[in-house]
């Protein structure tokens, strides 16, 4: 039998890292309020992580965290979905990602569901996505 060369091994272990999803909370980070809706910041993974992940906390207008939020992530033209719950702190994490352009939506009970597109992750890359929700408001008659 023979034996895979050293690079060929690290490209098939990279392979069944990326297949795997975690929900883990982010860690603990410096909270500033975004200049918009979405803030989104990008940092290159250590170089042991080839997949990109997702990560956040969302929020309401006053600046509350929004625990329980479903965060929903698509791509492929929605052929393919991941969904994540934020934790009491209002955190969410997806890992293991494809390098992909995604569509992301955030609804949580009594709030404005958001809806972003084309979010673009590339090889090893991490992404902090940092959310604000608005209330929602109901026009009856």
């Amino acid at each position: 039998m023979k034996r895979s060369s050293p690079p060929a091994r690290a490209a098939a272990l990279a392979a069944l890292l990326c297949l795997g999803v975690s929900h883990a909370p982010a860690a603990a980070r410096q909270r500033q309020p975004p200049a918009s809706r979405a803030r989104i910041t990008r940092a290159k993974a250590s170089e042991r992580q080839t997949c990109p992940a997702l990560a956040g906390t969302v929020y309401d207008i006053n600046r509350a965290v929004v625990a329980g939020a479903r965060v929903r992530l698509t791509w492929d033209g929605g052929r393919k979905e991941l969904t994540a719950v934020t934790d009491e702190e209002g955190r969410f994490r997806v890992g293991a990602l494809e390098p992909a352009a995604y569509a992301l939506a955030v609804e949580s009970n009594g709030f404005a569901p958001l809806k972003q597109g084309n979010l673009k992750l590339g090889a090893g890359e991490v992404v902090t996505l940092d959310v604000t929700l608005e209330v929602a408001v109901y026009v009856g008659r």
